[in-house]
């Protein structure tokens, strides 16, 4: 419908369309503007007249049509069949007998055609440009023998007068014969089409196409010399029919721009480089067992489709920093690796990234915004940043050495193995099911953050550094040990965030001589009946501005460290151990139950310290020392070791009656008795000051 301004229709191909309703009985309706309408076949419609001319100004030449214009034009071809390849299955190249062949005008026309193929200087009618063909006929051959094999129709006996060139489309066919056809030296073809072919293309010379490709499905390609696609124009396209090409496939077209229209497999060890121009996976599978190079002027876009890496070691190399997959299957030979090499220090894959088999490293960063799952094979963080926002799962083996696994996703290592052998780090942003068979590293201080937002339940399994992050509750599964090979290990509990203990046991088990790696609470530890030993340090100290809450009668073994905070701290019905072999300082807390331990130096309070049960000082080979604060305690004061007063006071103020035992005088200096019920002295006992009855007796 053409009604204004000014409207060119050059070189188009109209055919077995219906025109609707009886006012506009025609293909091309001109009901105003100018109107320039040459070069185009106006074939098999249903309409009164192939070109309406209601008004405007209207030109019309060149055209090869069956119902006539209402305006007569020049130069035009009436009831001449274009002869079109095939019709019926909406091929409309036309043959090399159609009128429509070299009898256009090449005025002011286009240079390409439809599928952006040059025209040559005898411009043809319609949307497409004729293109000599090459059908092979013969079976068994040589592909330079034109004499004997390149017919110039389906199978017949009239031959061509050289082998393809790259503006030749060639058709192998059910007249082609079978048996092999060997490429005996550089080939070329425009479009190289198969469709029906029943014979083996081999031989080890080059093939260029600079057209599509269609691969017969009842066929073998055998041929194992590099495949090159050159086209310098768009919508090309590549059909395999599920067959597997022994060769190496590259792209080098300036311009050119192909399609997969099925999945596309390369066998053996066959390369795949991507120089010039653009390749679309749609949503189809590429699969090499070679490498994977493109080169940073190459358009790759994967589209929804996927590549596959198979068979041994290989890379995904180019001068392109940052290739981009939709999905990505590593399914290598088992103990064979893909990895990256050339320019190439990201990857992204935006949907998911499958490692089926075989290895695969990473390279510096990695992001993968769909799923992660590894089912077999070793994935290699190293030193790398790796993201994955979907789920993570893991039967195979995930390796971190100084790098990080940032898992934004759920994390199932069921089956599996995580295995850190440097400072690395794995963050588990969100549901964690297991950490499979975990192994922490020794070397250095690997860490495990979980940091999400919201309540995670965390892996009983032994962790070297463990962080909570995020906010919401992280809820312990099993005993737990957080340590290094000489207790560096550090326990760090975010804002905003709870560590649940409940009645497990969290241990530091190795003892560190001289490290001073603090333990650091600025949210909430809760214990219920469990134990806790946060250090085992000489001077490694657990640093809280937050919160400890024992609501059961949960243990906390203060091992290691000089200083101590504990915060807000809600004693419940538990017991703190002050046991390091060498001098410490007692926060001035209120305790249920108060024990002192450990063989040499003093163990000293640093202010006030109410104790709400037993107070027991039982540190053989070292001492106890009040200083000049008081200590308060409401239930059986005991003393096996050496208790040093100092100036300060203990206050006995129990409800039920108290008692004074152990094995050595605590040598008091101040002593106060604010108990109604009493208190009995079990040992000989000395008061160097004061001994105050406030209440009891």
């Amino acid at each position: 419908w053409l009604e204004a301004g000014t409207n060119k229709v050059y070189n188009c191909t109209f055919t077995e369309n219906t025109a609707s309703g009886a006012s506009y009985t025609g293909e091309i309706y001109c009901n105003g503007g100018t109107n320039t309408i040459t070069n185009d076949i106006i074939w098999n419609n249903t309409s009164i007249y192939c070109v309406r001319t209601s008004s405007g100004t209207n030109t019309l030449s060149y055209l090869l049509y069956d119902d006539d214009p209402e305006t007569a034009g020049t130069n035009s071809l009436n009831d001449q069949n274009p002869l079109f390849l095939d019709a019926a299955n909406n091929n409309f190249s036309i043959s090399s007998t159609s009128p429509a062949k070299n009898s256009g005008t090449n005025t002011n026309m286009p240079s390409v055609d439809i599928l952006e193929n040059a025209r040559d200087g005898s411009y043809d009618r319609g949307c497409y440009e004729y293109m000599p063909i090459y059908y092979w006929v013969g079976g068994t051959g040589n592909w330079s023998q034109y004499a004997t094999h390149w017919a110039t129709s389906s199978g017949g006996s009239s031959f061509q007068t050289t082998a393809p060139t790259s503006t030749d489309n060639v058709i192998f066919d059910s007249n082609s014969g079978t048996g092999t056809v060997t490429i005996d030296a550089q080939a070329y073809a425009n479009s190289l089409t198969m469709t029906g072919y029943t014979g083996s293309l081999a031989g080890t010379f080059g093939l260029d196409v600079y057209g599509s490709l269609v691969v017969g499905s009842g066929m073998t390609w055998s041929h194992s010399g590099t495949l090159t696609f050159k086209a310098t124009s768009t919508g090309k396209t590549i059909t395999s029919n599920s067959k597997t090409l022994a060769c190496p496939i590259t792209f080098n077209g300036s311009g050119g721009g192909w399609t997969l229209s099925d999945n596309l497999t390369l066998s053996s060890s066959s390369a795949f480089t991507l120089t010039a121009g653009t390749l679309d996976l749609s949503s189809f599978t590429l699969t090499t067992a070679g490498d994977f190079t493109k080169a940073s002027a190459f358009t790759f876009t994967p589209s929804s489709g996927t590549m596959k890496f198979t068979g041994n070691s290989s890379a995904i190399n180019g001068t392109t920093a940052a290739p981009s997959f939709y999905n990505l299957i590593v399914n290598k030979t088992a103990g064979q690796t893909l990895s990256t090499g050339g320019s190439v220090t990201s990857l992204t894959c935006t949907n998911n990234f499958t490692e089926t088999t075989g290895n695969f490293t990473a390279p510096a960063t990695m992001t993968v915004s769909g799923a992660l799952a590894v089912t077999a094979g070793t994935f290699a963080v190293g030193a790398s940043s790796v993201t994955a926002t979907g789920a993570t799962t893991n039967t195979g083996t995930i390796t971190i050495s100084t790098g990080t696994y940032d898992a934004n996703g759920s994390f199932d290592a069921t089956g599996g193995n995580v295995t850190f052998s440097g400072a690395g780090n794995l963050n588990l942003g969100s549901i964690v099911t297991s950490l499979g068979t975990f192994t922490r590293g020794t070397a250095s201080g690997s860490t495990v953050t979980y940091d999400a937002a919201g309540a995670q339940n965390v892996a009983a399994v032994d962790y070297y550094n463990l962080t909570f992050a995020g906010s919401g509750t992280k809820t312990l599964q099993g005993n737990i040990d957080i340590s290094g090979s000489n207790g560096e290990g550090v326990l760090t509990v975010g804002s905003g965030t709870t560590f649940e203990i409940g009645d497990y046991t969290v241990t530091h088990t190795n003892l560190d001589d001289l490290g001073s790696e603090n333990n650091t609470i600025s949210g909430t530890v809760t214990l219920n009946n469990g134990i806790w030993t946060p250090t085992y340090g000489q001077s490694a100290n657990l640093t809280n501005s937050g919160s400890i809450t024992v609501t059961g009668t949960g243990t906390i073994y203060l091992k290691g460290g000089r200083g101590h905070t504990l915060g807000t701290f809600t004693p419940g019905s538990g017991t703190v151990y002050y046991s390091r072999n060498g001098t410490m300082s007692i926060s001035a807390n209120t305790f249920n139950n108060l024990i002192i331990a450990g063989t040499s130096d003093a163990k000293t309070l640093s202010g006030n310290v109410t104790v709400n049960g037993d107070f027991t000082n039982s540190a053989t080979g070292s001492s106890f020392s009040a200083s000049t604060y008081s200590l308060t305690v409401k239930g059986s004061f005991i003393n096996n070791a050496s208790f040093s007063a100092g100036t300060g006071t203990v206050i006995l103020n129990g409800v039920s009656a108290q008692t004074i035992s152990g094995s050595t005088d605590p040598n008091f200096y101040n002593v106060t008795l604010n108990n109604s019920s009493g208190a009995s002295i079990a040992l000989n006992t000395t008061v160097q000051n004061l001994f105050t009855f406030t209440s009891g007796k």
